[in-house]
Order: C-alpha cells, then sequence, then structure tokens
C-alpha cells in the first residue's frame, strides 16, 4: 500500500497485536490436539489387525496435519508480534509530529506537512516575524524528518510482514519460525546535510529502533551512537565509555610506537592522551553530588574534543551550552569548567528550575601556536564558521532527543561567542543566548538571528579588551547590535531577584577572564538568563552603558547601588 503521514497515525497496532495474541491461543489449542491424537496412536495396543494399522496411518496422517497447521499459525503469530514494536515506532514518530506542530500552534496535514499558524498582530515586529520565521523552518526540518521515516518504518514492516505471512500460508517458514530473532538495528542515516537537520534526521532514526535494538545499537556499534546529535544523553554517554577506552587504547599504542626522536610526535601522543586521562577523571568527580555525562569524545588529527555534562540533559527543564574561546582545551579546561557548571546549576535550583550544563569543548578552539595559520588564527572568523554546524545539531539534538519541551541557553565566551553567533545564523533551537567577553558577532540585529525579543545578551567587563578592541576584525561589537539585552557586569547591590527581599552584592567582573568567577554580577546574570528566571537578571545602567568599558580605563567600575534601569 502507498503511505502517508494520515495512514500511518490511523495503524490498528492494537488490532495486529490483538491478532497475533490470537493466532498464538489458537496455535496453543491444536498443540494440544496433536499431543492427544499421539496418546490415541499409542493407545492402539489393544487392537490388532489390518484396520487397527490403516487406523494408526490416520493417526499418524492427522497428528502431521495438525502439527503443520499449529507451525504456520505460530509462523504468522510471530510475524504479526515482530512487525508491532515498528508499526507502533511508525505511528509513535507520526503522533510526535502533529505533537511538534500543535506546540507551537500550527498543525500537521495528511501528506504529513507542517502548516504553519497565521499570523498575530505582533508579527508586524521584525525581531517577533524573524523568530516566527526562524522557528517555522525548524519545526518543519523536525517534522519532515520524523515523518519521513515514519513511512519508511511502516512500509519496510508492511513489506516483511506481508513476505512472512505469504510464507507462513504455504508452510516454507517452520524453520525460520523456530530460529526467529530480534531483527538486528538498521544503520543511522548517512549524514547528507548538516547542522540541525542532521539531528532531527538522527532522533527520528532512534526513535524508530526497539528497546533491543537500541540496546544493540550502544553495546556493538557505540560509534553509532556516541557522537551522534539526536540521540539520548543517557544512550551517548553509554556509547562515549566505550568509545573512550577505545581511544586511551589508540594513543598509548601510538605513544609506544612513536620514536623518541621524533620529539614532537611524542608530544602530540602525549598531550591526546592526557586529554583522555583528564575526561575520565572529570566522569569520576563527586563535586556537587552529580553525575557527569560524556556526550561527545572524539580525536581527530590529534586533538581532543569533549563534550561534558553535569545535571541531567535528558529530563531537567533548562540545559545551559558554554562554548569556552582562544586556546580551550580539555586538559587545560575541562576540569575548570566542570567547577563553573557545578556552580551555575547550583544557582539554578531544582524542581522547574533545574539546570543541566553542558561544557562545549567540542571544536577545536584557536591555539595560541595557531597565531599566524591563516585559518586557525584566533583573528580569523573561518574556525567559527567550521564548528557553527555542529553547535547548532548539538543543541537541535538535545531538543529533538527529548519527550518534553526544554529551554535552552548557549553561553559564549571570547571566540566562543563568535562560535556562538555564527550558530545563530544557522537554523537552530536555541531560546537564549550569552555572549561575554566577545571580539565581535556576524550581525547587526537580533532579528538576523531568529531569536525572540530580548534573547540576545551581552556583557562586557571593564578593562576586557577582548571585547572592545577586535571587533573590527571579528564582527559587530554585541553592545551595538540592535535589540540585544545588555547586562551589567558592574558591581551592584540590588534587591533585583532576592528571596526575602534583602538586598544581594555582587562584586564587579574586570578583565577577558572573570565573567564566570564566583559572586560577581555577571555570573549571577549568566546563571539567571539560563536557569529561565529574567527576574533576576539586572541589565546594565545608564553610568554603565556611557562608561563602555575601554581598555584606556583607568580603574573598573565602582559600585552603583542606583545604577539600575
Amino acid at each position: 500500500m502507498t503511505w502517508d503521514a494520515a495512514a500511518v497515525g490511523r495503524l490498528g497496532v492494537e488490532a495486529v497485536e490483538q491478532a497475533g495474541a490470537d493466532l498464538e491461543r489458537q496455535r496453543a489449542r491444536l498443540v494440544e490436539v496433536a499431543a492427544a491424537l499421539v496418546w490415541r496412536r499409542a493407545a492402539r495396543h489393544s487392537w490388532r489387525g489390518p484396520a487397527a494399522d490403516e487406523a494408526a496411518r490416520r493417526y499418524v496422517e492427522a497428528t502431521a496435519h495438525v502439527t503443520a497447521l499449529a507451525a504456520r499459525l505460530g509462523a504468522s503469530a510471530q510475524a504479526l508480534a515482530a512487525a508491532v514494536p515498528s508499526l507502533r515506532s511508525a505511528r509513535d514518530l507520526v503522533r510526535r509530529a502533529d505533537d511538534r506542530c500543535a506546540q507551537v500552534g500550527g498543525r500537521l496535514t495528511q501528506a504529513g506537512r507542517y502548516v504553519p499558524p497565521p499570523p498575530t498582530p505582533a508579527a508586524a515586529d521584525p525581531v517577533v516575524a524573524a523568530h516566527r520565521a526562524r522557528l517555522d523552518a525548524v519545526v518543519t526540518a523536525e517534522v519532515d524528518a520524523l515523518v519521513r521515516r515514519a513511512v519508511d518504518v511502516a512500509d519496510t514492516a508492511d513489506r516483511a510482514l506481508s513476505r512472512a505471512l505469504t510464507s507462513a500460508a504455504s508452510g516454507r517458514s517452520l524453520a525460520a519460525w523456530l530460529t526467529t530473532t530480534s531483527p538486528p538495528a538498521p544503520p543511522p542515516p548517512v549524514a547528507a546535510v548538516t547542522g540541525a537537520q542532521d539531528a532531527f534526521r538522527a532522533a527520528a532514526w532512534w526513535r524508530s529502533l526497539t528497546w533491543s535494538q537500541r540496546e544493540d545499537a550502544v553495546r556493538l556499534h557505540p560509534e553509532w551512537v556516541g557522537p551522534r546529535d539526536g540521540v539520548p544523553a543517557w544512550a551517548r554517554h553509554e556509547a562515549n565509555l566505550v568509545l573512550l577506552s577505545r581511544l586511551e587504547a589508540e594513543q598509548r599504542a601510538r605513544l609506544q610506537a612513536v620514536s623518541w626522536w621524533d620529539v614532537d610526535g611524542r608530544q602530540e601522543a602525549q598531550e591526546a592522551l592526557d586529554d583522555l586521562l583528564t575526561v575520565r577523571t572529570v566522569l569520576g568527580r563527586a563535586l556537587g553530588g552529580e553525575r557527569r555525562r560524556l556526550l561527545l569524545v572524539q580525536s581527530p588529527y590529534g586533538r581532543v574534543r569533549a563534550v561534558l555534562a553535569v545535571g541531567d540533559v535528558d529530563g531537567d527543564p533548562h540545559v545551559a551550552t558554554l562554548v569556552g574561546g582562544l586556546a580551550t582545551s580539555v586538559r587545560g579546561d575541562a576540569l575548570r569548567l566542570d567547577d563553573t557548571a557545578v556552580r551555575l546549576r547550583s544557582q539554578a535550583g531544582t524542581g522547574n528550575g533545574a539546570l543541566a550544563v553542558v561544557t562545549w569543548i567540542g571544536y577545536d578552539a584557536p591555539r595560541w601556536r595557531d597565531f599566524t595559520d591563516t585559518r586557525g588564527t584566533v583573528l580569523s572568523p573561518v574556525r567559527a564558521r567550521e564548528s557553527a554546524d555542529e553547535l547548532a545539531a548539538f543543541s537541535a539534538g538535545v531538543t529533538a532527543a527529548r519527550d518534553d519541551p526544554v529551554h535552552q541557553t548557549v553561553l559564549g565566551h571570547s571566540y566562543g561567542s563568535v562560535v556562538t553567533g555564527t550558530a545563530l545564523l544557522q537554523p537552530h533551537t536555541l531560546d537564549d543566548a550569552v555572549v561575554f567577553g566577545s571580539p565581535g558577532v556576524p550581525f547587526t540585529d537580533v532579528a538576523q538571528t531568529g531569536l525572540r525579543p530580548g534573547g540576545l545578551n551581552v556583557l562586557a567587563a571593564a578593562r576586557d579588551g577582548v571585547a572592545t578592541q577586535m571587533t573590527a576584525v571579528l564582527g559587530t561589537d554585541p553592545t551595538d547590535v540592535a535589540g540585544i539585552a545588555w547586562l551589567s557586569a558592574a558591581a551592584l547591590k540590588t534587591t533585583v531577584g532576592s528571596t526575602n527581599g534583602r538586598p544581594v552584592t555582587t562584586t564587579a567582573s574586570t578583565g577577558h577572564s572573570q565573567y564566570l568567577t564566583a559572586g560577581t554580577t555577571s555570573e549571577r546574570n549568566i546563571a539567571a538568563v539560563a536557569a529561565g528566571r529574567r527576574d533576576r537578571v539586572v541589565v546594565a545602567g545608564p553610568r554603565e552603558r556611557r562608561r563602555h568599558p575601554r581598555w584606556s580605563d583607568a580603574d573598573p567600575f565602582q559600585p552603583q547601588p542606583r545604577d539600575l534601569p
């Protein structure tokens, strides 16, 4: 038959399951009949002669016939039972697509296409209109991936069931029925596109698998699961633990094979091994009483990339992804950033405010040694452009892998803000972004990012030369972008966001590296945005805006208790 979204959504999976159960009961009854016939044949010892021999022959024929019929019923029941998980997953994919459309006010057509809601009066605002357009584009891509996978799974299951039932009816499937096992997991879709679309396709693939197929994929093919954006964090973690062990073994072997005379080769192998051992150390930490998740571990070209999370990426209502800048590496920064993640998560609290924090060292950040490299230098946006799709895919994968909505924020520091800004120009599922210590972003208006009004938050601290002297090279000064929320990095004493009405005192951030220092206004603001608590955010006041920090500032900002909007 020809499948479409409507046909898959109407699948009577329960009827198929019930039919299989009914056939299995009939098979069991026939087995009892066959057993009775065998017993009756064995009881002919009181009867002798040609008639008894003929009766015995008839018993044998009847027993063989009943047994063969039972086998056919059993094969048919087995085929129906085997088809149920695939048919159910196909129907669930269409229902998820329908729910996703409803979440954003749209609807799903019978052909499986997303129809956005009619525009509202607020759509006259360019930022609102751009946000709506970006959201519609992302939902279209996600729904298309879900429906395509659903139709493919339903069609494959339908064809396999037809062949199995035909074979059962002809009596050719007895041996297959006796040895039937769960089909292996199909491989994930080949990456034909980039960014968010790949994540949506991978999420649809994962959702189409049975539990046994998922377990087999993690155990037998961890390379399918570990690096796959769109797969739940728990599965990626289990697969990446296997990949981590493999990489450690490979680097140890490489280190042993490198000649003692090859100093650079030995240093590179040792650094890669130290990176992997640092990942292992972070995973074993007990700081904050939180379990760590390993969402990515790779070693392309000898450089280790890792994505680590504190908290429940699959369940917490808020997820923040922290992107570092110049010279960020696993070995040099993973432990420090893990401390920061624990602190941000603690500030957010629990329950509806729970925040999972991801340390995204998932790209090759520019290094000091790359300063003269035209592609890898921190003075060039090339590395950011190469990494933006991966960041957009990661955020889309977090959304696609979950059953409930999630509020996502990306936190970009220094060159990481350039990566963040470039990712915001791709299809993405981010709700908020915070850029701090930024050397520039590749746009001039928030409307270009598709973020909602107030979704782009900027911090610029006193004496941060990167945020003031490099924007001519890497884009627009974020404080000059139209439609931003300019947050305070000055020392403050305020009751904004206070839980007991008492003033909260925070210190100023000074220079390029104090934005996430404990007790600073900037850290408090970043945590508030990540946790979706706009009521706790303190924006930069008039004095701070007038004194846009420059490297030549004589002194850092002084406490400004009344410097509030």
